[in-house]
């Protein structure tokens, strides 16, 4: 309840010893107490106003706004708060390897500085980092990039020989099966023997490395 005090009526209460005049402290729930004119309201909690966090601030009470003043009329303080900008722990990932962890302030985008990530050759396929999961963006809270790699096919080469000659060279693919195309190796009879081509050692079957 809030009492409307008309100028008609403002000298005969000035003159009253113990007139109440009402403050409205503004908190989450506002609070009404009575005041003696001409006293200075002091709000008597065990704790400051609160206002709850957000994804961006946290907020700490630092005083009524107006400032306060010895009651002639009645009055509404509203709680004024600073805020101070939150930080989340951003870490950049290799599989399981956390490759670094930083702190950013809410909104700022991470910057990875650190070495560029890598992840080991297989027979089939060498790996080349391409990015992260997901996308690096402004941050909104603690987040995990993971280290994303393209695969791509690894190539051999695979010589036909003759003895110390070589009849045929390719590069093939990991899984490609190589195939001779040219004229079918020979080797010069000697006093005793004549030769006739039978195949290949080792049989040829599909690239799994060098052959």
């Amino acid at each position: 309840l809030i009492f409307d005090v008309h100028e008609s009526e403002l000298e005969e209460i000035k003159e009253l010893v113990r007139n109440t005049m009402e403050n409205i402290f503004s908190l989450s729930v506002p609070l009404k107490v009575e005041i003696e004119y001409g006293k200075t309201p002091v709000l008597k909690t065990t704790s400051n106003p609160k206002k709850a966090m957000s994804a961006g601030y946290t907020y700490s009470f630092s005083g009524w706004s107006p400032k306060i003043v010895p009651v002639t009329e009645n009055a509404q303080y509203v709680a004024v708060f600073d805020s101070t900008i939150r930080s989340y722990t951003i870490s950049f990932m290799n599989g399981e390897t956390v490759l670094k962890t930083v702190s950013v302030k809410y909104g700022n985008v991470p910057e990875y500085t650190g070495t560029k990530p890598n992840k080991g050759n297989t027979q089939k396929y060498k790996y080349e980092f391409s990015g992260w999961s997901p996308e690096i963006s402004a941050v909104e809270g603690n987040v995990q990039y993971q280290a994303v790699f393209d695969s791509i096919a690894r190539y051999y080469v695979v010589l036909f020989m003759n003895g110390k000659d070589t009849l045929q060279r390719d590069s093939l693919m990991y899984g490609e099966t190589p195939k001779y195309k040219g004229s079918e190796p020979t080797r010069k009879s000697s006093s005793n023997f004549s030769y006739k081509f039978k195949g290949w050692t080792p049989e040829v079957a599909s690239v799994t490395g060098r052959m």
